[in-house]
This record gives structure tokens, C-alpha cells and sequence, in this order.
């Protein structure tokens, strides 16, 4: 009788592990009321730790992906003789638009310090967008530019690793004159080269 009362509670924890496992996979942390936005962010760190977040227009902006994506993907490539730099964020939730984030260069070996985020599609610069997705058909489509900026700072870069970590923020205008501004940023991640 003991062994079976045993049994029967070994496998009601291990049913009860098994869910709360499953449930804290499948949900993103939930924070009481009132809690700063800031505070939702991951930390600033530089162990490769596989985080991105930022505020934008004062909201908690991180990533979320579906069917198994993380919504982060980071690479560092040399193609056509020049090398490629994207951080690449998607938030995919049910009931909201699809939102995502671009952070790219074309032609800069990276090193570790302080780059002005400007047009996004010249060689030897750095930039950035915001793209808001409402209804799939139509894009809304926030950049940098030469006069609406921004700044990233690379605070490590590990080629060995394969880990880029930093912060930046930046301001973006979209084609009527609207803008957004996005602050606070931080990113520790692993990239594929």
C-alpha cells in the first residue's frame, strides 16, 4: 500500500513539473501592474546571454517570436568583399500587429566602440528601422537618416564566441513625417557568420 501511495505521488509531481515546465515555456513573464516598462527589459550584460530589448515610444519592446523562432536573429558576414552587420527582432503577438526592428551595416568590420546610426542602405554606415505591420498588406516603415538619428555602441565583440553585446537608441521617421523614438536599447547575443 505505501509503495503504491508512493507511486501515485511520484507521478502526480512529476505530472505538476512537467506543466509548470511546459506553461513557463509557452508564456512570457508576467508582470504585476504598474511595473516600469524599463523593468522589462533584459539587463545590459555581455556573456552572450541571447537577449535583446529597447523602449519604444516609452514601451517595452522585445522579441517575440512563433512556431519555435526566438524573433532575435543576429549575423556578421563578409559577402561581395565587404562585410554585413544585421540584428534582426520580430514581436509576434495574437491580437496586435506584427512589429520589428533592424539594426544593419554594409561595409564596416566591427569593432568595439560608438557608431552613428544613420542611412541604413549606404555603404560604410550604420542604420536602423521600425516597421509596424497592421494588416499585413501595408507597412509602416520607420528609419534613420542623415538628419533623424541614432548611436550604437559595440561594448564587446567576440569573433572567437561568435557573441556581440551593446546599446543604442535612435530616432526614425517614417514617409508622412511621423516619428518614433526608441531608447534604452541592449543586445547580447550570439551571431552566425
Amino acid at each position: 500500500m505505501k509503495t503504491l501511495l508512493k507511486l501515485k505521488t511520484l507521478t502526480q509531481l512529476v505530472v505538476l513539473g512537467l506543466f509548470l515546465l511546459l506553461s513557463g515555456l509557452s508564456c512570457e513573464k508576467e508582470y504585476p501592474p504598474g511595473t516600469p516598462e524599463i523593468y522589462k527589459l533584459p539587463p545590459i550584460t555581455q556573456t552572450g546571454a541571447d537577449t535583446f530589448g529597447c523602449l519604444v515610444d516609452g514601451k517595452a519592446f522585445t522579441p517575440k517570436g512563433t512556431w519555435g523562432s526566438s524573433g532575435l536573429q543576429l549575423y556578421y558576414q563578409y559577402v561581395n568583399n565587404a562585410y554585413h552587420f544585421n540584428i534582426g527582432v520580430t514581436r509576434n503577438e495574437i491580437n496586435a500587429p506584427l512589429r520589428g526592428m533592424q539594426i544593419r551595416s554594409h561595409g564596416i568590420q566591427l569593432e568595439v566602440k560608438n557608431y552613428e546610426l544613420t542611412e541604413p542602405d549606404l555603404p560604410l554606415s550604420f542604420g536602423a528601422f521600425y516597421t509596424i505591420y497592421p494588416d499585413y498588406a501595408e507597412i509602416d516603415k520607420y528609419q534613420t537618416n542623415s538628419m533623424v538619428k541614432g548611436e550604437i555602441t559595440i561594448s564587446r565583440f567576440d569573433l572567437a564566441n561568435q557573441i556581440v553585446s551593446g546599446t543604442f537608441w535612435f530616432d526614425a521617421i517614417n514617409k508622412d513625417g511621423k516619428t518614433v523614438q526608441v531608447r534604452e536599447g541592449r543586445f547580447d547575443s550570439h551571431f552566425v557568420l
